[in-house]
């Protein structure tokens, strides 16, 4: 080999090793590189320059839901008022670009910086390549603006409020200058322990779920009904047993998981007419309804009912029974007597039929483990507690939260009013109680589920 030769080769090489350096430091130092979960991130950012608090408005997308536009909007402008005695004015990007921005998610306020960012987020409660449960939000100061990043109304109430708590350390309490000093901050993820999928070894799954009437919580204002149906279509029980199904939250089911095609329902009418209370929600991709029996816990009543309903598995054609009940709270000593008493003497009637056949009781029994009630029903019904049965228990939560929806949740057995049962022709593989996806925002419940072999 020539010389020259050599020395072009060799400079050649030299040069691409210095590419190749030059590119992994780039890509090193990309932010959207980073996996770490709710650390700070080292975002290339052109801070704003500091100016009056007044000079600020809030900014939301014109097609915002009013959720953003008013809680979202609301607890930064709470925050500001309380902290500092000022009021931001919030309006939707159609307006004139103002000279300082608190723009609210995805807005056409995006430069490139935010909307690298916005879009390396995961949406809300999805799921990443570890099966890990994600809650994407972040927030970038850029150009005079400060980007909350979300791709939820939740996970942008969430961020929000996050932003909210930095505020003393941005906002001089004298003059009201605001001089951003935080360090662009992205929360990924929030693991869970929850898994989607079936426990090994089962081959279905149920879910018993109070959703709470409208009279003791507003849905759609609240968005419970956008996190009641996130957190179905998350675990995707094949048969869910639902409670407190007033007219209103049938409308919404409808909406959301019916007209698409995620769930059917069971029972959604009594013999009167109305709406029922105790109803069935069940996935006909991969069950089939065969006959459905809905009995009067109290005559004449369209509440107080004892559903049952027949399934057979599309996959292999096993039968399995399903029933839900809701009697009236313990505190009503007498009434929630009464519709046990009345339970015990439809049994035969009910379930006899059925009993060669896994059958699984669900529902609000309004009767915690340590009422009396609860060993009197598994001795008449000749069931057993599913929780005690299963392989696997993931979590035992008091399922009823104190003080009603956005209330405190509390381990253990007392309050424990939600419960599944199963006869001896079921094996339980797993129990759990969800205790996230905002779960403590829909109802004053905790959704409980098991995995069951049929087999």
């Amino acid at each position: 080999m020539k010389k020259s030769t050599f020395i072009r080769i060799l400079s050649i090489l030299l040069a691409i090793m210095m590419l190749m350096s030059t590119f992994i430091a780039c890509n090193k130092d990309n932010p959207l590189n980073d996996e770490s979960n709710g650390t700070e991130s080292d975002a290339p950012t052109t801070y704003p320059k500091t100016a009056n608090l007044s000079s600020y408005k809030i900014v939301f997308s014109e097609g915002a839901s009013d959720y953003v536009k008013t809680k979202v909007a609301t607890v930064i402008n709470n925050a500001m008022e309380k902290k500092f005695g000022v009021k931001l004015e919030a309006v939707s990007d159609s307006t004139v670009a103002a000279p300082y921005e608190i723009v609210l998610g995805e807005t056409n306020r995006f430069d490139d910086v935010s909307k690298a960012h916005f879009d390396s987020l995961r949406g809300a409660y999805s799921l990443d390549g570890k099966n890990t449960l994600t809650y994407g939000t972040g927030i970038v100061y850029n150009d005079n603006r400060v980007f909350l990043l979300a791709k939820s109304d939740d996970a942008l109430f969430s961020i929000a409020n996050y932003f909210c708590s930095t505020l003393e350390s941005q906002v001089n309490a004298e003059t009201k200058d605001f001089t951003p000093n935080e360090t662009p901050y992205f929360s990924k993820s929030a693991k869970t322990e929850d898994s989607p999928y079936l426990a090994e070894g089962a081959d279905l799954r149920v879910m018993s779920f109070n959703i709470l009437m409208s009279q003791y919580a507003a849905i759609e204002s609240n968005k419970r009904d956008l996190r009641m149906a996130n957190i179905l279509m998350y675990y995707m029980p094949d048969v869910v047993a639902l409670q407190e199904t007033e007219e209103l939250w049938h409308t919404l089911i409808e909406k959301y998981l019916v007209e698409p095609g995620i769930y059917a329902k069971a029972a959604e009418k009594t013999a009167s007419g109305a709406y029922n209370m105790t109803t069935f929600l069940y996935n006909p991709k991969t069950v089939k309804l065969l006959n459905t029996e809905i009995h009067e816990v109290v005559k004449n009543s369209d509440v107080r009912l004892f559903v049952v309903c027949e399934f057979e598995k599309l996959s292999d054609g096993t039968r399995f029974v399903t029933t839900n009940f809701h009697p009236a709270s313990d505190g009503y000593v007498q009434e929630h007597a009464t519709h046990f008493k009345r339970l015990f003497v439809l049994k035969d009637q009910a379930l006899a039929k059925y009993k060669d056949l896994p059958i699984i009781m669900m529902g609000d029994f309004n009767t915690p483990e340590e009422h009396e009630m609860y060993p009197k029903f598994i001795t008449n019904m000749g069931v057993k507690d599913a929780k005690y049965e299963a392989e696997t228990l993931v979590r035992r939560y008091a399922t009823y939260l104190k003080g009603g929806p956005f209330g405190t949740l509390e381990k253990g057995d007392m309050h424990c009013y939600d419960h599944i049962f199963v006869n001896a022709n079921t094996k339980v593989k797993l129990f759990n109680v969800v205790i996230d996806h905002g779960v403590t925002l829909t109802s004053d419940h905790l959704p409980i589920y098991a995995d069951i072999s049929t087999k």
